[in-house]
């Protein structure tokens, strides 16, 4: 029996047959192995970070391996609990890819644009940047619940996007500020953000358990 009609089986109450297979614990933990797995080669040298310079030397580290992963992740979801065909899966899998990087780009570009016309005073603050990076992480977020939003009615809901965009740019800015401030350090940083950015997938997987109490 594929994971796919286990993950249909919704017992009278709305629980699922086996807890392994819920989304809420699937979708976190293939996140987690598939970013862990892209930061782990890079620290061998294996990477593929496209730098969007910015200015002052500050650059938006885009790698386009993760947006690749987790779109793969998101539109396995929409095709084991959301029924979607194996097709449409691909083509989501496509749209959420481009669209992330498109919006990456865009936003790169916006702030190479808006951030020369900052006095120095306020370029030259560590503090200037969590804005900019609450934003992106947030824009780009949001570009892929609009695409799960499309194929899926669950996430036309307000608390979806709330919680996962608070847990993800949330967590990115506040683990930067940690780490400007030396409270953590660098290889803790990075395994920290790899944990706050599967902890996102959690209410997304929440959310795909709406259409599988439809099921039963």
């Amino acid at each position: 029996m594929t994971m796919r009609d286990q993950a249909g089986r919704v017992s009278p109450g709305g629980g699922q047959g086996a807890w392994w297979t819920s989304p809420v614990v699937v979708l976190p933990v293939l996140a987690l192995i598939a970013n862990a797995g892209v930061y782990l080669l890079a620290t061998k040298g294996v990477s593929f970070i496209v730098p969007i310079e910015l200015i002052g030397g500050f650059a938006y580290r885009f790698d386009p391996s993760v947006p690749v992963l987790e779109a793969l992740i998101l539109a396995f979801g929409l095709w084991c609990w959301s029924n979607l065909s194996t097709a449409s899966a691909f083509v989501a899998a496509v749209v959420l890819f481009v669209l992330r990087v498109a919006v990456a780009f865009l936003w790169g570009y916006l702030m190479s644009k808006v951030m020369p016309l900052l006095p120095d005073a306020v370029l030259t603050m560590p503090t200037s940047f969590y804005g900019p990076l609450f934003l992106a992480t947030a824009v780009t977020g949001a570009s892929l619940l609009l695409v799960l939003a499309i194929y899926e009615p669950a996430f036309r809901a307000w608390w979806p996007w709330i919680v996962t965009l608070l847990i993800w740019a949330g967590g990115a800015t506040w683990l930067f500020e940690l780490y400007h401030d030396q409270f953590i350090t660098r290889l803790s940083y990075h395994w920290l953000y790899e944990i706050v950015r599967a902890l996102g997938f959690i209410p997304i997987g929440y959310a795909f358990r709406r259409p599988l109490r439809h099921f039963h």
